[in-house]
């Protein structure tokens, strides 16, 4: 359906951006955000001495 409006190599390059930006946000983005607040924060070891 692009093709006909974009024309075949933009149809190609917006489909691909388009898919770029979908794994971006929902895969990369928040297993980076995870790792940054398992860093950010670490578990707090407890001794049993309170």
């Amino acid at each position: 359906m692009a093709e006909v409006v974009l024309g075949n190599w933009l149809a190609i390059v917006f489909g691909a951006a388009a898919a770029l930006a979908t794994c971006w946000l929902w895969l990369l983005q928040p297993i980076i955000d995870l790792r940054r607040q398992a860093t950010a924060n670490p578990p707090q070891a407890t001794d049993g001495a309170d």
